[in-house]
């Protein structure tokens, strides 16, 4: 990480950044300095750092950056996806903290809870998705509609019969992405105005994710969803909804 990269910050003040992505989807960012009290918009992201090497190089005022392969693809949706530039402005932790910077890093983390707070939407990246995946991202509302409606339990053929379900296999799966597995995503998305899971290149809000799609999971009548909505996401999304 170059040196040059990043000025000193005074004690009330942060970055911001502002993506871009050309045709051959290139990520390049612009980083501004801003004080915490006086800003533009801007959105936090919220997403799982991964295990892999930070080697993907971009460039972020005309410097070279290596960044994880997650990040870089949030990036591209940021810069590729008309509905997620706005606001034009983000805070991404990685990029707009001098991770070489011991003494920014303290300061700048104490200020996490007033930068995802003061955030005009908090954009939960849970990754990348096929067709199938962002479908059923699309369609959960009405999903969670279905399962209020499903019918009891009749016999353990039902039970069976559920398990291999596509969309009921296609919900667990994307559940058990790693960010869902984070500790920090429940101070991230506690503190959230307001908050959009993203999923490639679609985006759900996330009071339907807790709100309705919870509350049909929980409202059912019917044993089917009893005994399998551990599968549709309810052990993670219930805590952070009960905050």
């Amino acid at each position: 990480m170059a040196n040059t990269l990043y000025s000193n910050l005074q004690n009330d003040e942060f970055r911001l950044l502002k993506v871009s992505c050309d045709e051959n989807h290139v990520v390049s960012c612009s980083m501004t300095t801003f004080n915490l009290h006086s800003h533009p918009a801007y959105t936090a992201l919220s997403y799982a750092w991964g295990t892999e090497l930070f080697a993907v190089p971009i460039s972020c005022n005309g410097e070279k950056i290596s960044i994880s392969r997650n990040l870089l693809l949030a990036l591209q949706a940021f810069g590729e996806c008309p509905s997620l530039q706005t606001p034009e402005w983000a805070w991404i932790d990685f990029l707009c903290i001098n991770q070489k910077d011991d003494a920014e890093k303290a300061v700048q983390i104490a200020f996490m809870d007033l930068i995802y707070k003061k955030a005009e939407i908090v954009t939960i990246w849970s990754g990348t998705g096929d067709i199938r995946t962002q479908e059923s991202l699309k369609t959960l509302e009405k999903f969670g509609c279905m399962i209020a409606r499903c019918p009891p339990i009749q016999s353990m053929d039902d039970v069976m019969s559920l398990s291999g379900d596509p969309q009921w296999t296609e919900l667990d799966a994307f559940f058990r992405r790693e960010w869902f597995t984070r500790s920090w995503v429940i101070q991230e998305v506690l503190l959230a105005r307001k908050a959009r899971l993203v999923c490639g290149t679609t985006s759900i809000d996330w009071d339907t994710v807790t709100g309705l799609y919870l509350g049909c999971l929980e409202e059912s009548q019917s044993n089917k969803v009893m005994l399998e909505r551990h599968k549709l996401g309810y052990n993670v999304i219930k805590p952070l909804y009960d905050l």
